[in-house]
């Protein structure tokens, strides 16, 4: 596994574990700014909360229906996951794709 942040820069340590409280403490950060969001909408990746576990690109199939690529449409975050009662396992669901992982949400949709 790479030791990347949550937005691709490396962090500059082997130490899986140091990279995820490296990750974990980006993630926080940026959360910190908007605390009560719950759905974060972005054009390119989402913000993972751990660095291991994380789904590359490749991990996401391709569209059912076109065989075209799915990309990030957007994520439902922790605060939301907590009240909905949501398990704390990684998961692959349905067209479009959903991927809950570690109290996380990403939805990623076909945008031919």
């Amino acid at each position: 596994m790479s030791n990347i942040n949550a937005y691709g820069n490396a962090l500059g340590s082997d130490n899986e574990d140091e990279g995820d409280a490296k990750s974990w403490a980006y993630f926080t950060q940026r959360i910190a700014r908007h605390p009560a969001q719950i759905l974060r909408h972005e054009t390119s990746e989402p913000l993972w909360p751990m660095l291991s576990g994380r789904l590359s690109k490749a991990d996401i199939p391709k569209c059912s229906s076109c065989g075209s690529d799915r990309a990030f449409e957007f994520q439902i975050l922790p605060q939301l996951l907590y009240f909905l009662k949501v398990e704390n396992d990684t998961h692959l669901i349905g067209q479009p794709l959903l991927c809950i992982h570690v109290k996380l949400l990403v939805m990623a949709v076909c945008h031919m």
